[in-house]
């Protein structure tokens, strides 16, 4: 009769220690789970950060081919913007920002 208490005792153990580790899977497994959508959702998004320096693209608009680097770099409706803007400092800026969202 003692040896099946002890049993007993062993085998609520064991279902418990079971039951911990099923509990710590299930939190690891929801957590990286959890995670991987992050990480997913980060890169569909595209979320981060790009710096330019504005001098950079300043001496590129200085050179001969300026009007051809922003055939390649704007759309043709944010040309058309870039020309109504005079200052070149502001034309630097919004070729600048232009540039680190694409």
């Amino acid at each position: 009769m003692e040896n099946h208490d002890s049993i007993n005792k062993v085998g609520f153990q064991v279902r418990n220690g079971l039951l911990m580790f099923n509990k710590i899977i299930e939190v690891l497994v929801s957590y990286c789970f959890m995670t991987f959508i992050i990480i997913l959702i980060m890169k569909i998004w595209g979320i981060g950060v790009d710096l330019v320096q504005n001098s950079r693209i300043s001496n590129v608009l200085d050179k001969s081919h300026a009007r051809r680097f922003l055939t390649r770099v704007l759309h043709p409706e944010e040309l058309t913007l870039f020309d109504t803007i005079k200052p070149q400092k502001i034309q630097v800026q919004f070729v600048a920002s232009r540039w680190a969202v694409k």
